[in-house]
């Protein structure tokens, strides 16, 4: 039996049970076997160092990279050295030490417009993880229920480029929900491909917008809404009730919280709470589905993958929002208006809103105002809550808890609670930043080495 290995840089044996040494036991395995998972997740997993990581460059310089990519980038390079030998050449110039891309056009790495196309099946996979989660932190039995596989979340095909809840029936329907999903046909993904390709405001916005790639913004999409819109769904199965009343049914009594009979909303009149209910917790879910999928996973390289997932959906967040940005630049007349709107949508995020902001963030959420601004508010409000990336953290002598955070999102509780949590946001410089905030610990199954 061995007990030490030769470091291959300095030539000394050092002993395998040590960080080091199983690195490099690690490494020497892989290289053996051929590179375990080159061929199979080269793909995918080179589109996201294309766009996460270098951003659509040829080279990034390293010192430019946030911790968050610099954090991915060192678990690519221990869990797959092939992949990112396949993808990455290290070197170093008078401005410091960079990577530059090996990797061919965008167009070889993403799927084609047939693998983009959604049955039943395949959005009930992309579902039922967010409802299994949501069910492993509140207990919510008639979501359980659902969550089972003789169940399907009352799946349907729609014309949306995006999923949606359906939360009002007729009489005899009342209760029972829809969940419907888009991209069910090729010539739905071609239509879709087309509206985010004309997403924003001006042709400027929009040819800058292209240059971020609606494919792969689709991808994300089918990825991160479904684990907004189980919350949507969750709200209309809590106990087997409703929170609303709709129409002319008034069903107040069924409404959870102590405070029911102030609570009461019409939907239409306070869409802005429910989409901040709905999308706060969005990278929660996300990223707590994969932590539920890694405990019970026994296959090291699909642990691998879970950890790899929950880091690249924060990226893709950050990707959109600071893609988002790049386009105002571009916004001719219109660049004001998106500054407003984005002031708009950041008092939102905190729940700061004034009366005459209601009027102006219920457009932008209810796609009555350009599609880019709804996205962008959707996305930016859950990279600000994404409290499930960290260990907990104790703010004047209270927990910042991400399952606790989720909950009360579920249960509408956060809308009376929310300064503690709403003060602690981590806002898009937090993400965009070299360095990981001292207060800050990553979460403990996203760092561990396997």
């Amino acid at each position: 039996m061995y007990s030490k290995i030769t470091n291959p840089i300095t030539g000394r044996k050092i002993s395998i049970n040590s960080k080091k040494g199983r690195s490099i036991l690690r490494k020497y395995i892989i290289s053996l076997t051929g590179g375990i998972g080159i061929d199979i997740h080269y793909k995918e997993l080179g589109r996201n160092i294309y766009f996460l990581i270098l951003n659509r460059r040829k080279k990034v310089y390293i010192q430019t990279l946030s911790w968050c990519q610099k954090f991915y980038l060192n678990k690519l390079e221990l869990y797959f050295p092939g992949i990112i030998k396949k993808c990455l050449v290290k070197k170093s110039d008078s401005s410091g030490i960079f990577y530059e891309s090996k990797l061919p056009l965008a167009e070889s790495l993403l799927p084609t417009k047939n693998e983009l196309v959604n049955t039943e099946q395949t959005a009930r996979d992309i579902i039922s993880p967010y409802a299994n989660y949501v069910v492993s932190i509140s207990n919510n039995k008639c979501l359980e229920n659902e969550a089972d596989k003789t169940n399907s979340f009352g799946l349907t095909s729609n014309d949306s480029i995006t999923w949606a809840v359906q939360r009002w029936f007729n009489d005899s329907d009342f209760g029972r929900q829809k969940t419907h999903y888009p991209q069910s046909t090729s010539e739905k993904v071609e239509q879709n491909i087309y509206k985010l390709s004309n997403y924003m405001d001006t042709e400027n916005q929009n040819n800058t917008f292209q240059e971020s790639n609606p494919i792969f913004h689709l991808i994300w999409r089918n990825k991160l809404i479904p684990a907004h819109e189980i919350v949507h769904f969750t709200q209309g199965v809590y106990n087997g009730k409703s929170f609303y009343y709709f129409g002319n049914h008034d069903h107040s009594g069924c409404f959870p919280t102590s405070n029911k009979d102030s609570r009461i909303k019409n939907i239409k009149e306070e869409n802005w709470e429910l989409e901040w209910l709905a999308s706060a917790p969005n990278l929660n879910i996300y990223v707590g589905s994969k932590k539920l999928k890694f405990n019970i996973e026994k296959n090291q390289l699909e642990k691998r993958l879970h950890q790899l997932r929950a880091i690249e959906g924060v990226l893709y967040c950050v990707y959109l929002i600071n893609s988002f940005h790049e386009c105002i630049k571009n916004g001719d007349r219109f660049i004001h208006n998106a500054r407003d709107s984005i002031d708009i949508i950041d008092k939102w995020t905190s729940l700061h809103l004034t009366k005459k902001d209601y009027i102006k963030i219920n457009n932008i959420l209810s796609l009555q105002d350009s599609p880019w601004k709804n996205t962008y508010a959707k996305h930016v409000i859950a990279l600000y809550y994404c409290y499930e990336f960290f260990k907990p953290v104790k703010v004047d002598n209270e927990d910042i808890n991400s399952e606790e955070f989720t909950n009360k999102c579920l249960d509408f509780s956060i809308l009376s609670e929310h300064d503690l949590y709403s003060e602690n946001r981590h806002l898009l410089d937090f993400w965009n930043s070299a360095k990981l905030p001292k207060n800050c610990e990553i979460i403990d199954w996203l760092k561990r080495d396997l």
